[in-house]
């Protein structure tokens, strides 16, 4: 539960009535009085600034399972320092077209693919390039592009091209 200043307040008062109270019963001066008063007041507003800034933590994090207690003041004031700001981690890659393949076998298959075989690939399914121009950009005669896309459907087997080509329409 939180601080209340007002019921706090009204105790410290309450309190003090009793104590001045008794101090004049003591015979004590008014000037005395008022300085203990004083005294009392300044660490009043010292325990009343402490309980504003700390807080429990217990309301919010009951047991062992964490969990953020949406009515707690404290976890709106502080989430920030209590959370971690994670960077960005997913980047979109060229070739992270195979993480939307569906079949699964198939998504090992491709990942287990050279470098050059994938960029094969992904200019002639999902750049909609020719062989020629696979070639040119590439810097291999068009036959040599050939050769590769059948070792690449040995690989693969001879309907999976007819499926990635599928599902990346």
């Amino acid at each position: 539960m939180g601080y209340n200043y007002g019921v706090e307040c009204y105790k410290f008062y309450r309190k003090w009535d009793k104590l001045y109270q008794e101090y004049v019963a003591a015979g004590m001066s008014e000037v005395a009085i008022r300085e203990l008063f004083d005294l009392d007041w300044q660490e009043f507003k010292s325990e009343r600034i402490y309980r504003i800034h700390n807080r429990s933590l217990e309301s919010s994090f009951p047991g062992s399972d964490v969990a953020l207690d949406d009515n707690s003041p404290l976890i709106h004031s502080q989430l920030e320092h209590l959370s971690v700001n994670q960077p960005e981690i997913y980047t979109w890659g060229r070739f992270d077209w195979i993480e939307d393949i569906d079949t699964p076998e198939l998504a090992i298959q491709l990942k287990s693919l050279s470098q050059t075989d994938l960029e094969l690939l992904t200019r002639l399914v999902f750049e909609d390039q020719s062989r020629a121009e696979i070639a040119q950009a590439i810097g291999i005669s068009r036959s040599a592009i050939s050769q590769r896309l059948a070792r690449i459907k040995n690989i693969l087997g001879k309907s999976a091209l007819t499926l990635i080509i599928a599902q990346a329409a």
